[in-house]
Formats: C-alpha cells, structure tokens, sequence
C-alpha cells in the first residue's frame, strides 16, 4: 500500500521510506527518492515568495507532473499491493503539501495501492 506522511512524524511511516522532496532531513534514513514527484524549485520559490498561491501553485504541479507521465506511469503499473511504501517530505499533517496531490495519482490510477495519507502505522 502507498502511504504518505511527514519526514517528522515517524508514528505515520509505513514499510519503505521514499523521500519525493527536493532534499531530505540530514538525520532521517529514507530507503529511496522519487525526483519525478519533487517540486521545481521555481514553484517551491514562487509560493513561498507570494507570486503565486495554493490554486497557483497546484495548477503549476500538475503541468510539471503532465511532463514526466511516462515516468509515473511506469512507478504505478509496478506497484505492488502487498508492499507498504510511505512517500515523505518536509511539511507536517494537515498543512498544504504536493504529497496531497500525488496520493490522487495512487487513488485514480491504483486504487488498490491507496493505503492513505497521515495514518498512524
């Protein structure tokens, strides 16, 4: 099942720990990165920065993400139910992060891989 969580809630890690972030916390292991999914930087720069907000910066994730389909849909199709896998990054549950945006991607594609997002392991 995929999972997603915060790199700093442990509590919700769930088997392999996969960082799809720009860069990681130096202090927390991670068993591999998905660059396919982490934010341009220009997009993590434009909405920290205010030249865009969360409809912004969405609709900019989703055009970046339409880029490397090919990618995705080859990390989907070798899904494995069986195998849990918790895909991470730096914000904390609740607050608007693009792990909410590529969770949709597991629930219309895989459905039977949707473990969840921020759930206790």
């Amino acid at each position: 099942m995929i999972y997603t969580a915060s790199y700093f809630q442990p509590e919700n890690h769930h088997g392999q720990i996969v960082s799809i972030s720009r860069s990681e916390p130096k202090k927390i292991h991670f068993d591999g990165k998905l660059w396919m999914f982490a934010p341009d930087r220009s997009l993590l720069n434009d909405i920290k920065s205010g030249k865009i907000d969360q409809d912004g910066y969405i609709e900019k994730y989703r055009e970046q993400l339409r880029k490397v389909w090919p990618n995705i849909k080859a990390w989907l199709d070798q899904l494995d139910p069986n195998e849990d896998v918790t895909l991470c990054c730096w914000e904390k549950a609740g607050d608007f992060c693009h792990r909410n945006l590529v969770i949709k991607f597991v629930e219309k594609y895989r459905p039977d891989c949707l473990g969840g997002t921020d759930l206790k392991a």
